[in-house]
């Protein structure tokens, strides 16, 4: 009967170590799991911590703004006293420099970039309207168009409608992209013992940023 209960004893404690080690590993990859999960949560609000706060609407009014100057202009007759035609010029003003100042009062940290993004589409759209009426005038005076005037007339004219595309979408980008306030470090300080061996004295030293 002892060598039957040592038996059973030895087979009851093989049966819980063979199960314990795919317990704790379960429980280990539980705990992981459980960790990753939480730590989602936070990579996602230092995220938009370090992103601050967006103020996108105020650079989208002043670019309505400046759209509907210009289609109010490109609406009117221009004819007359009345005519609305001049309205284009603080359209085209109010495109360049409306989201640039609106960065600028926050801060500043995206007023150069805003403004150099919204000098691509009239500088793209110039290049290929140049390029696109070149090629047509050549072609119009030949008999024949050969495949690489066909050919310069098709860039030309694409180009040309890409940076007529690229004014909404820099408008977008800019809203979207550059429009958030920068964020700034939460005060900080610490105080360091020294000691100067000159003086045989030892001191506290306050450090940090504010």
């Amino acid at each position: 009967m002892f060598w039957l209960r040592w038996t059973l004893v030895c087979l009851v404690g093989a049966c819980v170590l063979v199960n314990a080690g795919p317990l704790r590993a379960r429980e280990a990859a539980a705990v992981s799991a459980a960790a990753r999960g939480n730590e989602e949560p936070h990579r996602g609000e230092s995220r938009a911590k370090r992103r601050g706060k967006w103020y996108g609407y105020q650079t989208l009014a002043a670019d309505a703004a400046a759209g509907a100057l210009i289609l109010a202009a490109g609406a009117s007759d221009g004819g007359g006293e009345l005519g609305a035609g001049w309205l284009v010029w603080p359209g085209i003003a109010a495109y360049f420099v409306g989201a640039p100042l609106v960065h600028w009062a926050h801060g500043g940290h995206a007023t150069l970039r805003s403004f150099g993004l919204r000098l691509l589409p009239p500088a793209v759209t110039a290049v290929g309207a140049l390029g696109c009426y070149a090629s047509a005038n050549a072609a119009s005076q030949l008999e024949y168009v050969s495949p690489p005037l066909l050919l310069g007339i098709v860039i030309g004219c694409g180009t040309m409608l890409a940076g007529i595309a690229g004014f909404p979408a820099v408008v977008v980008v800019d809203a979207a992209v550059f429009a958030y306030e920068p964020v700034k470090p939460p005060p900080q300080s610490l105080v360091l013992p020294s000691y100067d061996p000159t003086r045989r004295a030892g001191m506290l030293t306050w450090a940090g940023t504010f």
